[in-house]
Formats: structure tokens, sequence, C-alpha cells
């Protein structure tokens, strides 16, 4: 096979960034850029493209929510937010997470 593919994943190219799963008892910051319903997003979406470092979480039976960055605080969140991330995502939104748990964004 030509290009490196390995079988299975002829329709994914190389670069493509798989997401990883939210680290259980996680404490910090994220961008919570959307959730979907029912399936995960193709590895040939454009958000895998643009983005590394990207994690989903299932909150529910059937949901797939897709965070980014790992931040200090709300004004780092809140930066990068604005500077980044709101041009592509309008309904991004901050999150902070206690031992796994989202909790108040304060």
């Amino acid at each position: 096979m030509v290009g490196g593919e390995t079988k299975g994943e002829e329709s994914a190219p190389d670069y493509i960034r798989k997401p990883k799963a939210l680290p259980k008892g996680f404490t910090g910051y994220k961008i919570e850029l959307f959730t979907v319903y029912n399936e995960e997003l193709s590895l040939n979406d454009e958000l895998f493209k643009t983005f590394g470092g990207i994690m989903i979480e299932r909150r529910t039976e059937g949901s797939f929510t897709y965070l980014i960055g790992e931040f200090a605080d709300k004004e780092a969140v809140n930066d990068y937010l604005n500077k980044v991330i709101k041009s592509r995502y309008a309904d991004a939104k901050g999150v902070k997470y206690e031992n796994g748990e989202v909790v108040k964004f304060k």
C-alpha cells in the first residue's frame, strides 16, 4: 500500500489527530467546543484538521462532548476562547472540572 496507510483507515489521512478521552478525575479548565449525539465525529471532520489535543467526554449515553486546551484559570480560558475559538465555534464555552465533574465556571 502506498503512503503509509493502514488497513481500515484508508479514508483517514495520516496527519489526522484522534481525540483522547478526558482523564478520569481531571481538575482544571477546558473549552467545550460542542456536543454531538448518537455518533462520534468522523476522523475526517474539519475539527481534527484544525486543532490538535482534542479530548472527548461522554456525559450521557449517546452524547459526545469535544473539548480543547488545559488552562490554569478562567482568565486564560476566556482569552483563548475570544482570540482563537469563538470565530470558528460561536457557541463554545469555558468549563471547569473538579475531580472529573463539571462544576460552576468561576
